[in-house]
């Protein structure tokens, strides 16, 4: 998914390249001050001072490394399984002229070791499927200094639901995100009890923010279906990618 190609997501995403949720302040506020609202707000959470190790699973295009290394001064270690994200990342880092803040991996987040003041996860979490979360979080756990703060923007599924979703299979993880699995937070306190030390601190939801970033992208993805054709997407492509994003966004 992530492979598609870098200048294919540039077309739908802003300029910080975040793939994730946005969050909003009002109505008037565009998708890249939103964006680079939220990379400030999770930094915040990680409770971090200059000089601190910082993990973040998941690189996306680099956005939220950049911000730590740069704004917060740490020193970070990012890891990705995509060779187009690590590769992009590398060209940023260098514009940044932070690449000796950065160590950017290509690397399951399994085999990472050390110790950390901080990990950071954002929207990677539904990638790990139902079957592995307790070893996402005992690893996390384990990488994790004993006043360590993990801080995960995920998207979640109500417990209401979880049962039932979790006996099928979506749209999205037929087309989309094969393998891909979303928890409730029941899920998440259950497994983090029963496998870890991990207390949850501080939780906020901001769906109507997911729904409004998935309707941007729709915009800026609809606007530049000729950029897209270009890079060699056809009619499927673009029909399915389009009924990916609004039935997110519903």
């Amino acid at each position: 998914h992530y492979d598609l190609s870098n200048d294919f997501f540039k077309l739908m995403l802003d300029d910080t390249m975040m793939y994730s949720s946005a969050v909003f302040e009002n109505a008037e506020d565009d998708l890249h001050s939103a964006q680079k609202r939220k990379i400030q707000n999770l930094a915040q959470k990680l409770r971090i001072k200059p000089g601190a190790k910082v993990l973040e699973i998941g690189s996306g295009w680099g956005a939220m490394a950049i911000y730590l290394a740069k704004e917060m001064q740490c020193d970070v270690t990012t890891v990705t399984l995509s060779n187009e994200q690590k590769e992009l990342c590398h060209e940023r880092f260098k514009l940044e002229n932070i690449e000796e803040k950065i160590d950017i991996l290509l690397k399951d987040y399994r085999d990472i070791e050390g110790t950390f003041d901080a990990i950071i996860s954002i929207e990677m979490f539904e990638a790990v499927g139902a079957e592995y979360f307790d070893a996402f979080f005992t690893k996390c756990e384990s990488l994790l200094k004993p006043s360590g703060v993990l801080a995960m923007q995920v998207i979640t599924i109500p417990d209401q639901r979880y049962k039932a979703y979790s006996q099928s299979t979506d749209f999205i993880q037929k087309y989309i995100f094969p393998g891909g699995h979303l928890p409730s937070v029941s899920k998440v306190l259950e497994i983090t009890t029963q496998h870890t030390r991990l207390n949850l601190i501080h939780m906020e939801e901001f769906a109507e923010d997911y729904a409004k970033t998935l309707r941007v992208w729709d915009e800026n993805f609809s606007a530049k279906l000729p950029e897209v054709k270009a890079l060699g997407f056809d009619e499927y492509f673009i029909r399915m990618w389009k009924m990916y994003l609004n039935y997110c966004e519903a």
